[in-house]
């Protein structure tokens, strides 16, 4: 089942409804993991991202779930420190579970760290 049937995609969309942003999770080791969120280059610094992350975090916690987890270029401005400021934190390697392993895995096998990256958590 996809995030979109499976009802954990969320659409942020302009006064007309036109598309400016989504938030899309999934559900590696049973915990929910923002697997990508994104918001046009247009729309950035409105405070999209926040409420979209908010939204998340809420669809989250209305299920019981009570940490969330995703994983994000460590220094980029508006990932490791963006998700830093709205309270996430650094899940240490010992905290995660072998889903997630794989999850960073494919985004080495990927190229992605060609840049520090890292996984974050924040309890909900």
């Amino acid at each position: 089942m996809g995030a979109h049937s499976a009802g954990r995609l969320f659409v942020a969309v302009d006064p007309v409804e036109v598309p400016i942003g989504f938030i899309r999770l999934e559900l590696p080791d049973g915990l929910p993991h923002i697997e990508q969120v994104s918001v046009r280059p247009d729309h950035s610094r409105k405070g999209i991202g926040s409420s979209l992350m908010q939204r998340a975090e809420d669809w989250a916690r209305s299920l019981g779930y009570t940490r969330m987890t995703l994983t994000t270029f460590r220094d980029v401005p508006w990932n490791g420190p963006f998700y830093s400021r709205l309270g996430w934190l650094p899940l240490p390697v010992s905290e995660w579970g072998t889903e997630l392993v794989a999850i960073r895995r494919q985004e080495g096998d990927l190229g992605f760290d060609m840049w520090p990256r890292q996984v974050m958590y924040k309890d909900v």
